[in-house]
């Protein structure tokens, strides 16, 4: 009897990996660790994973493909593109002094904003949707379509007062807690105007299916809501798959709903070069059957491959659907 032993060569999982800061003369080094179980202590301790080096130098090509994924992860490399943004010297400062939240802290009485957005911004920090959703019906009532009053409510009215908050987190004036209250009301608010939207449905033709996606590690969803919705209004069917989406997986995706147009939204600039293979592989498949439109600021980094539609804005997409 011949016993046959076959040996599969598997990659580790990695369960609960972040990343961990230790600061050097001043300069900050990370490395990327896991959690794991001491069974004599009995209690956890960390095992690293790899050595990442310098804060400031680090990519998702240094990730491993394992833990590329983490939401932990993908958190912390949105957040260091971001602070990189936010800062003319281009140096990082991730470790930020959470601002102690008093009673008054909590309801913004002691934060400066600016006067054009202070009242939506106490709105989208209280999370109250529903006199927001009042502001929006005044812009429907002022302009009849739905398309427009969006797009006329989300560039005058929520836009500014989202970008003044991801300035104010970025200079360490503006809690992280009350930052992401912000952006959970408006995704909340954006499905509130798509049901009211859905009531008032006057029977838009199917203009076809429209695929909306960013980058793999790129996390922010709130820009592909906001033209979800557009899209929804003008009578398209929309499929919706970010954020953080792997190549392969748009790819697969496309092929199996067929879609007229793929919107790649690309907010962080060092998700660029991903966005860039992501369009080439479209092409390159599909040719100019499909419609490839590109928006968001980090798509300004990109090479645009001839037939590929690049947005500036929420309001240049608008008029090319």
């Amino acid at each position: 009897m011949i016993s046959t032993m076959f040996i599969y060569k598997v990659r580790p999982i990695y369960l609960m990996a972040y990343i961990r800061l230790k600061s050097i003369r001043g300069i900050r080094y990370a490395y990327l660790v896991e959690s794991v179980w001491d069974k004599e202590r009995k209690q956890p301790k960390q095992r690293t994973i790899k050595y990442l080096g310098r804060v400031e130098g680090i990519r998702l090509d240094d990730i491993p493909e394992e833990c590329r994924n983490d939401p932990n992860i993908l958190r912390f490399l949105n957040e260091l593109e971001e602070s990189k943004m936010g800062r003319n010297d281009g140096s990082v400062d991730m470790v930020k002094e959470e601002p102690k939240i008093t009673r008054s802290a909590h309801n913004n009485s002691k934060i400066a904003f600016s006067e054009d957005n202070k009242m939506v911004i106490e709105m989208l920090s209280s999370g109250n949707m529903e006199e927001l959703m009042g502001i929006y019906k005044t812009f429907l009532e002022r302009y009849r379509s739905k398309s427009q009053a969006m797009l006329e409510f989300y560039e005058r009215i929520i836009i500014p007062a989202l970008n003044e908050v991801g300035h104010l987190w970025m200079r360490n004036e503006l809690g992280i807690a009350i930052e992401h209250v912000c952006s959970n009301t408006t995704l909340g608010l954006i499905q509130m105007i798509e049901s009211y939207n859905a009531q008032m449905a006057n029977g838009d033709a199917n203009k076809g299916n429209v695929l909306i996606c960013t980058p793999y590690g790129d996390l922010h969803s709130i820009p592909c809501k906001m033209v979800e919705s557009i899209l929804m209004s003008k009578g398209y069917k929309v499929y919706n798959i970010a954020p953080s989406t792997p190549r392969e997986t748009v790819m697969k995706y496309v092929q199996e709903i067929k879609p007229s147009m793929v919107i790649v939204s690309v907010t962080l600039s060092s998700r660029a070069k991903a966005a860039e293979r992501l369009v080439k592989e479209l092409l390159s498949r599909y040719d100019n059957s499909i419609t490839i439109i590109v928006g968001g600021r980090g798509s300004s980094e990109m090479s645009i491959e001839q037939g590929v539609i690049r947005a500036e804005s929420l309001s240049e997409l608008a008029s090319l659907l």
